[in-house]
């Protein structure tokens, strides 16, 4: 296998990168910079989508066990009234 100088195809055109000026090797440094750094987001914005949806599903699944924990309170509390006028009553 034959090393090949490196190259940058623009507009359909193929350029060898040891002949572009230096300017262009610049730009070309900060476009993969740029490239990099907007993967990177994008992974980390996907991670945030992701522990935001599970937070949302852990924040509803709370309040329902907290009412449910309150609805079993107030049915203890209703039958424990009941004996005491059960009791009273007697």
């Amino acid at each position: 296998m034959e090393n090949e100088a490196p190259k940058i195809t623009l507009r359909d055109k193929e350029y060898l990168i040891s002949e572009l000026s230096n300017a262009v090797n610049e730009l070309l440094s900060l476009h993969g910079e740029a490239h990099d750094k907007m993967l990177k987001a994008r992974r980390q914005a996907a991670i945030y989508d992701i522990a935001a949806q599970n937070l949302a599903h852990m924040v509803a699944n709370k309040v329902e066990a907290e009412e449910a924990e309150a609805a079993e309170a107030a049915e203890a509390a209703e039958v424990e009234k009941n004996k005491a006028e059960k009791v009273e009553t007697e």
